[in-house]
């Protein structure tokens, strides 16, 4: 008996050092799977407005991108790499950008980053050239933005694009005298230039051209300045909460006549800020708010299953950018410049529709006209 006890004990010792040896064994081999799927995920990062007056829009983005990415990864990801993301908060402020792009730096090296809003990204644009870094800006519709690096490309409609289209519609409908009011940053005087340009060949009356500083709320003065010059409709290029509160301002001191905006003004959230002092407006915006497509309508129900909100065209470009960059991605070698890819992608048909990017390295989107009707969005 006590040779079975000593035997039955050895053997409990025997087994219990085996699991130990196994378990260890398959522990580290989950540890080194685990490292290995780590080194082998693709890294990307994205500096954004989660703070601060865009603090909407950055948000807007981040579900874009998130989406996309989940989607993406749920498919196998890049080249059996799994996709991760960084974000930093750019605040909308310059410096602030150049930090957060600094700190995104310091975690690795990214494949792409994904920068936001014009001056942002004019900020940050001459490390990333400097690093050899590829970007995709997002709500970047500043004109030649890229031609001074060799490392970025305009995800957005250009302000060039958007005032085609808008000085089309005043040519042929001549709303005489026209006042232009702009948000006071590199987006609206980009935007006030383009349309200034084209408005030049079609002889139309400007009444006033107005700057509006984004953090303002109280706009009564500028307002009461624009209406003393009668105009017969005001075109508002913005993108931030107080471009909204001007257009109920003047509004409030009797303004009558038509408002023209630009893309970002035409987002849900605007229009119901706006309490129907937008009702009538047109806007220039893209293909993805008048679709009916397949691709744009599932688009829409998964992204309100997810945020339990409508997407906006923010979110929109967000997640075709990470699309654009999946595409380009897969099947490419190691030694294929990142950049390269993407410009060269052989046609990309996104929820924002079918895209290309020009030799200026901008992706280039239909713009449409479309009016604010009931809270809503119509092709006039």
């Amino acid at each position: 008996m006590k040779i079975c006890r000593h035997t039955f004990q050895g053997g409990i010792k025997l087994v219990g050092t085996l699991i130990f040896f196994i378990l260890g064994f398959a522990l580290s081999g989950c540890s080194q799977e685990s490292e290995q799927a780590e080194s082998k995920s693709i890294y990307i990062a994205a500096l954004l407005p989660l703070t601060g007056p865009a603090a909407q829009i950055g948000e807007w983005q981040r579900q874009g991108i998130e989406l996309a990415v989940t989607q993406l990864n749920e498919r196998g990801g890049i080249n059996s790499s799994l996709v991760k993301v960084e974000y930093e908060d750019s605040a909308g402020s310059p410096k602030t950008g150049v930090s957060g792009l600094q700190r995104l730096l310091a975690l690795g090296d990214p494949a792409v980053v994904i920068s936001s809003l014009s001056g942002v990204s004019s900020a940050v644009l001459p490390v990333l050239e400097r690093e050899q870094i590829p970007s995709l800006l997002l709500s970047v519709s500043h004109p030649t933005i890229t031609s001074g690096t060799q490392y970025a490309i305009r995800f957005h409609p250009g302000s060039e694009d958007e005032a085609k289209v808008m000085v089309d519609y005043v040519d042929q409908h001549r709303p005489d005298p026209l006042s232009i009011a702009y948000v006071n940053d590199d987006f609206g005087i980009g935007a006030k230039d383009s349309l200034m340009a084209g408005l030049e060949n079609i002889n139309i009356n400007i009444a006033s051209t107005e700057a509006y500083e984004k953090t303002s709320t109280d706009l009564r003065t500028l307002a009461t300045k624009i209406t003393s010059n009668k105009p017969e409709a005001i075109y508002v290029v913005g993108y931030v909460r107080s471009s909204v509160l001007l257009i109920k301002q003047l509004r409030e001191l009797g303004f009558e006549g038509q408002f023209l905006g630009n893309m970002a003004l035409s987002v849900p959230s605007f229009i119901k800020l706006a309490d129907g002092s937008l009702d009538g407006a047109l806007f220039t915006t893209t293909e993805f708010d008048t679709s009916q497509s397949e691709r744009v309508v599932s688009f829409k129900d998964e992204y309100l299953r997810t945020y339990e909100e409508s997407p906006t065209f923010f979110s929109v470009f967000a997640y075709d950018a990470i699309g654009l960059i999946g595409q380009a991605l897969n099947g490419a070698g190691e030694d294929e410049k990142i950049l390269n890819k993407i410009v060269n992608v052989d046609g990309f048909t996104g929820v924002s529709g079918n895209l290309s990017i020009n030799s200026e390295r901008e992706v280039e989107f239909p713009i449409v006209l479309v009016q604010s009707k009931n809270s809503g969005l119509i092709t006039p």
